[in-house]
């Protein structure tokens, strides 16, 4: 009987190794291998970085569930200082729940320019709506801060299904001063028609709650919601050397609004 459990478990563990071989195997006849380098992989997805030519102003990496898909996806944009790397737990949340996500850094642009991050989030949209793993119905975007208004201003493009900003710059003033912003466009709040998901910090002295709760009312969208984290500051939304997002009730919670958001309103 020991022999037999031992002969099972043996079978058990080749043939999970051979289905997720078998998964990286069919994500790369999609994938132009010049283009990627694998960057991580863990037991229910893998992240891939891509830095060539037509990624060069916006390199990305990719967080992708093992499997064939086709997942839906979503496209993150990063708070001004910040860099891809400060919202891996954002990726690896989604990813390790049947979500394909892409997080770009602007590349020379790391302050609050939303046109840089405009041109980022339209380049990472037609790139997803290009992959057969994707599936082109169910794209959404997500954002912080500078990443959360160039999100806002993207919700014209037609495959954008949803939309989820944490502490988003709405075009008021940033740690109580008036900023000019560099756009080629105005955040035009009332434009958003589709569902939408607005995230605060009850602690935030960066982006006004009171400018975000502006735009939140100005929304066109009938599917809306409206969170604050009441012991939530700016930087509770990303980890990294200039975040503060650690494990404890903000995390969790916010780790729960997002996902329970996203499988109601791109999952289904």
């Amino acid at each position: 009987m020991a022999i037999n459990n031992y002969n099972m478990k043996n079978k058990l563990s080749i043939s999970f190794a051979l289905v997720l071989m078998l998964g990286l195997v069919l994500f790369f006849l999609f994938v132009p291998l010049e283009e990627v380098n694998l960057t991580g992989y863990f037991s229910n997805y893998f992240v891939i970085t891509k830095t060539t030519e037509n990624f060069t102003p916006c390199p990305s990496d990719i967080y992708s569930p093992i499997g064939y898909g086709p997942f839906p996806a979503i496209v993150f944009s990063p708070g001004a200082l910040a860099t891809k790397e400060e919202y891996k737990w954002f990726g690896k949340l989604l990813s390790d729940n049947g979500y394909i996500v892409l997080i770009y850094t602007p590349l020379g642009t790391r302050n609050a320019d939303l046109n840089a991050r405009v041109n980022c989030i339209n380049q990472g949209v037609n790139y997803l709506a290009k992959q057969k793993t994707v599936d082109i119905n169910r794209i959404g975007l997500a954002g912080h801060s500078a990443g959360g208004g160039a999100s806002i201003i993207s919700v014209a493009n037609p495959r954008i299904k949803t939309i989820l900003v944490m502490a988003p710059y709405t075009g008021g003033t940033i740690a109580g001063q008036q900023e000019i912003v560099p756009l080629s466009e105005k955040i035009n709040c009332p434009a958003i028609k589709i569902p939408s998901l607005f995230i605060t910090g009850g602690k935030d002295d960066v982006i006004s709650s009171k400018d975000v709760n502006a735009c939140y009312n100005l929304i066109s969208a009938q599917n809306k919601k409206w969170k604050e984290f009441t012991n939530a500051n700016h930087y509770s939304f990303c980890n990294g050397l200039i975040c503060w997002f650690k494990s404890g009730a903000v995390a969790e919670n916010l780790k729960q609004e997002v996902l329970v958001w996203l499988n109601t309103n791109l999952k289904k």
